[in-house]
């Protein structure tokens, strides 16, 4: 087995998943202007534009096709609407976390997003602020996956399944179980506990071998009785895309933003979220606590509730929208996963994860290593 880390690609994308190739978003510009034009949001008609003068948002990002949505989808209308600025850095979410904890309101940042839950332990340690109803109207509409109680709910919603070749994998994997299947000895790809992706396959692995967020042990016997399978442990995406397109590996444990990606690039890959459980998890915005443009940050926020943002972002990135009144198009709607699919699916319980991750990250290492 190797360990790959992909060091020749920036870690780039939600829970550190790489680099993602852009799509060509043809009809992106028109699908976004109606869609805002039918709700009468365009920015010439909405109250306030340039009441806010021309302050800046600093706000971090994920890189790579995440990024490049937000720049073609959400940042543009947001500075037409309210005559404002946004400067995007790229900082992955534990990065983002450990300089919050470090700085707090000196970080530099108005705005930091999460994929890995972090926002959990951000608000417990009043590193992010409550959003007030009344700035973000648009959180009354969530599905129950994404609220967040006082804090910002997402505003995208993602899922760890596996990606196969269809091609080489037959019949289709629907199950965890098929990754030890032996007549895949070797050709098998997990992520790196670093990347969200790869703690949430730890964290099945043990929840359907009978474990709990307080016995991890059977999630740890799961992973050794795998490894015979396993070709390569990857920290990123790119890495991932390689060992599929190359025919190195036959299966890949991945998010499904990454998999409507490969298929809108042409590759021959499926994606399924088991039959037996996965979990399904939030991208957030939040507001840092004691950042003096708090009011503005809430109005970027709400702009990415918005239905239409929404699926504009879902065609541009592939992540499932989180508000109600999000309907995808036909098309978008049979490659990305629907949202009865997502509602099956478990949220890990975030205030386990940010008290174990260390412990889990250790114990991963070491089986991994051998």
């Amino acid at each position: 087995m190797a360990l790959t880390s992909g060091s020749a690609v920036p870690l780039s994308g939600p829970g550190q998943a790489g680099h993602r190739w852009r799509t060509a978003g043809i009809g992106l510009a028109a699908l976004l202007a109606v869609g805002l034009a039918a709700t009468g949001c365009t920015s010439s008609g909405t109250a306030g534009g340039g009441e806010e003068g021309t302050r800046t948002l600093i706000v971090t990002s994920f890189g790579g096709s995440f990024e490049t949505a937000q720049k073609e989808v959400l940042i543009p209308e947001f500075e037409k609407r309210y005559n404002a600025k946004v400067e995007l850095t790229t900082l992955l979410s534990a990065p983002a976390l450990a300089k919050l904890k470090a700085q707090g309101a000196n970080s530099g940042f108005d705005v930091v997003q999460f994929s890995g839950g972090q926002e959990v332990e951000a608000g417990t340690l009043n590193l992010i602020a409550p959003v007030d109803a009344a700035a973000v109207p648009n959180a009354a509409n969530m599905v129950e996956q994404a609220k967040r109680g006082q804090f910002a709910p997402a505003f995208a919603l993602n899922s760890t399944g596996i990606i196969y070749n269809t091609e080489k994998v037959t019949p289709a994997p629907t199950s965890w179980n098929d990754l030890y299947d032996a007549k895949y000895k070797g050709r098998v790809g997990l992520p790196d506990i670093s990347n969200t992706s790869g703690l949430n396959t730890l964290y099945m692995l043990n929840q359907v071998n009978g474990g709990s967020g307080t016995d991890m042990k059977p999630g740890y016997d799961a992973l050794r009785r795998l490894m015979p399978n396993l070709h390569s442990v990857y920290r990123d995406g790119a890495t991932m895309t390689q060992l599929l397109g190359d025919g190195t590996i036959d299966m890949a444990v991945f998010d499904s933003g990454y998999a409507y990606l490969l298929r809108q690039q042409g590759q021959k890959v499926g994606f399924v979220l088991p039959e037996d459980g996965s979990l399904v998890y939030g991208l957030t915005m939040n507001v840092v606590a004691g950042s003096k443009n708090a009011d503005l940050a809430q109005k970027l926020i709400d702009l990415a509730l918005e239905p239409e943002i929404q699926v504009a972002f879902a065609k541009a990135a592939g992540y499932v929208p989180t508000n109600t009144g999000a309907t995808l198009p036909a098309d978008l709607a049979e490659t990305l996963p629907v949202r009865s699919e997502i509602e099956r699916l478990s949220v890990a319980d975030g205030a386990v994860v940010s008290a174990n991750r260390a412990a889990w990250t250790e114990e991963w290492n070491k089986i991994v290593a051998k």
